[in-house]
């Protein structure tokens, strides 16, 4: 879905839920069903990597 693609590219949690017109309680169940832990893991990574 869109929310997990803007997920893994880095978006919030916050940021998605505006974007779609979503609750962001929405937003983290679609996360944590549909985005695997590795790629959750990973997503966190690319976005502290980003901010140093």
């Amino acid at each position: 879905t869109a929310a997990t693609k803007f997920y893994i590219a880095g978006f919030s949690m916050r940021e998605i839920a505006e974007t779609l017109a979503w609750e962001e309680d929405s937003v983290e169940k679609i996360i944590r069903r549909y985005v695997g832990r590795s790629a959750a893991i990973k997503a966190r990574i690319k976005k502290l990597e980003t901010r140093e």
